[in-house]
């Protein structure tokens, strides 16, 4: 019988067709060797492009560098004009002074710290490592040398940047103007940190041993009441205050004063304790004395005239 027209290989026959290649048309071939040139000259169009193309992304790096430096002072700069909570985003320690109150630590370390932190933003932004610098990417930068935008240089001349700067420091000294203002409340106290600059108790003691009974009497009368009300003066003292962006401390202040009263007052106490055993020592020495110079009886006229002028005297 006939063998059916199929494109299958039958069984038993020889596929004469196996491994044929089709050809291709000469207008195809054309085009495919014209997309090649092409791909290979965009490719080598792309390739003189990539330093172009690394500057970008290393003047974007800057740019955003420089962009969030800039942004961070004016956010810095915002906080302070308007501080979250109430509690102070320092803390201040108020203290005597020689002739006014003083801070620790005071206005000028606060300024400096704050440059620190601002000089250490841009340090941060210079030290980001540079695409235009780097080693690898040196071959496609066909002038040789590269130079880049100095971030660090571009932040310092910013006119947001020095303004803010400027404000901040003016924000940290109003706050202590403020705080200043706050801190006459304890010149009422200085006295007792005067008092225990300068006290000497062993003076203080050498003169009450030298004053009369009296006189005595009144000084530790006087002085004890006084340091008394020192004592309950400093219980009514302030622990703390705020001024804006300031927490100050006074209870470092109160803790130093209240050992200089409680000091004096135990010195006066244990003083006076001393005192009046002395003067009664004293008082009975001379108690007894007088009491045998009385208990002595005249045995004679002469003896009686003596002993009427031991009693004259005692009286």
């Amino acid at each position: 019988g006939a063998v059916p027209v199929t494109d299958e290989p039958v069984e038993g026959t020889l596929n004469l067709g196996a491994g044929k290649v089709r050809s291709k048309s000469m207008a195809k071939a054309r085009e495919e060797a014209q997309a090649r040139v092409a791909a290979v000259r965009q490719a080598a169009a792309e390739a003189q492009m990539l330093g172009e193309f690394i500057r970008l992304v290393d003047y974007m790096t800057v740019s955003c560098c420089y962009l969030l430096t800039v942004s961070t002072a004016e956010r810095f700069l915002e906080l302070l004009h308007n501080p979250r909570g109430k509690s102070g985003l320092w803390i201040t320690t108020v203290e005597f002074g020689e002739a006014e109150m003083d801070f620790s630590p005071p206005l000028p370390h606060f300024i400096q710290s704050v440059h620190s932190m601002l000089e250490a933003m841009i340090a941060s932004i210079h030290a980001v490592p540079r695409l235009l610098y780097m080693r690898p990417f040196k071959p496609y930068f066909l002038s040789g040398r590269v130079e880049g935008p100095d971030v660090a240089k571009l932040v310092r001349r910013d006119e947001t940047f020095t303004r803010c700067c400027a404000q901040i420091d003016e924000v940290i000294i109003e706050d202590f103007d403020r705080a200043t203002h706050y801190a006459q409340q304890f010149e009422e106290y200085r006295v007792m940190h005067v008092f225990g600059e300068h006290w000497n108790f062993d003076a203080y003691a050498a003169m009450q041993f030298a004053a009369s009974f009296k006189d005595t009497v009144t000084n530790f009368k006087r002085d004890m009441a006084q340091l008394n009300k020192w004592y309950r003066d400093l219980d009514r003292m302030k622990m703390f205050g705020f001024e804006r962006n300031l927490h100050i401390d006074s209870k470092t202040l109160k803790n130093t004063l209240l050992p200089v009263t409680q000091r004096a007052l135990d010195r006066c106490r244990t003083l006076l304790l001393q005192v009046a055993r002395d003067r009664c020592q004293s008082s009975l020495g001379e108690y007894q004395s007088k009491m045998r110079d009385l208990g002595e009886q005249p045995r004679s006229l002469r003896d009686f005239a003596d002993h009427c002028e031991v009693v004259n005297a005692v009286r």
